[in-house]
């Protein structure tokens, strides 16, 4: 037996080297992670951007790469500066594992606080107003409120499902919530008591927007759905404003910084400009190839960046007719 096995092995081995070295000579290419997250520096000169590939300081408008900022976050899903601006937040973690915060000194980038809180991912992070904490979103179905050493003050339980982004109302006196459950949940953030559902949406509700401060005496805000639409709410009175149904379904959606126009960006590719007051599409823009998963205001109210599939980044002039 022995014989018989030498005499059928030995021929294959120049074989199976010929095709090793076959392979070896075939170029490997990687996919290059989608960019899920972006954030302007407070000065407005730089943009951060965030994906599995970590968080990266570009230039702005040229979106010149100047440095990383080394994270222990596996995922990133959010990126937003204190008010203050002298600390910027991640938001992600590891699927299934854990959901986390890292806190950064701005603008020196050093990692100085990292929270595990959530027991899967963090979709979003969201600042009180005065800097004096933070609401996060979670996967594993709940919203927490942490205080700015990172404690949990409460635990917001109510969604079915996971939820995907969290909002204060300008008073910090509540925060509105939505997730794949196709609600929206208002909570008061003194005991965490849930205060009123709207279930308008039919299918995931993926990102909320609080509108820069206007004439509205009552907060507006306005909501991105699976369902193919953008609304317009007034939770703290449970009111649906208006709304407006797309071609596609939006991912992520951003106010010009004085809330004259809303921006939308959709899975498929395309950023919408939607006029708030009477919901009309102004403008329908082509951003990048494929899902587009972020998109954020400039501080000139002019332009704005999307982020999406293959790391593609784009800046779009939203007022171009």
């Amino acid at each position: 037996m022995k014989r018989v096995n030498e005499c059928f092995c030995r021929p294959l081995i120049p074989a199976v080297m010929s095709l090793a070295i076959v392979l070896c000579q075939v170029p490997i290419t990687f996919a290059v992670p989608p960019i899920t997250a972006a954030a302007f520096a407070p000065d407005g000169q730089l943009v951060l951007v965030g994906s599995q590939m970590g968080i990266e300081v570009r230039s702005w408008p040229d979106l010149k790469s100047l440095r990383q900022l080394p994270t222990r976050l596996k995922h990133i899903h959010d990126l937003a500066f204190s008010p203050q601006g002298e600390s910027l937040a991640a938001a992600g973690g590891a699927p299934g594992e854990s959901g986390e915060i890292e806190l950064f000194k701005w603008p020196s980038g050093e990692s100085v606080a990292h929270h595990k809180s959530h027991q899967d991912l963090v979709y979003q992070i969201a600042w009180r107003s005065d800097g004096r904490g933070w609401a996060t979103a979670g996967a594993d179905k709940y919203v927490q409120l942490q205080d700015a050493s990172g404690e949990v003050t409460a635990k917001l339980a109510g969604h079915s499902r996971g939820v995907l982004a969290v909002q204060f109302l300008p008073d910090n006196n509540s925060v509105v919530s939505v997730g794949i459950d196709q609600s929206l949940r208002l909570w008061d953030t003194s005991d965490g008591k849930l205060l009123r559902t709207l279930d308008n949406h039919t299918s995931a509700v993926r990102d909320l927007a609080v509108r820069p401060s206007t004439d509205d005496t009552v907060p507006t805000i306005a909501s991105a759905g699976a369902d193919r639409t953008a609304r317009l709410w007034q939770p703290t009175i449970g009111r649906l404003v208006r709304f407006a149904r797309l071609p596609s379904e939006p991912l992520d959606i951003d106010w010009t910084p004085d809330g004259t126009r809303l921006l939308v960006a959709g899975i498929d590719g395309q950023v919408r400009v939607i006029d708030p007051d009477t919901i009309q599409i102004l403008a329908d823009i082509p951003a990048i190839d494929g899902w587009a998963y972020t998109i954020v205001a400039a501080p000139d109210g002019r332009h704005c960046l999307v982020g999406g599939e293959d790391g593609q980044l784009r800046v779009i002039d939203v007022m171009s007719p």
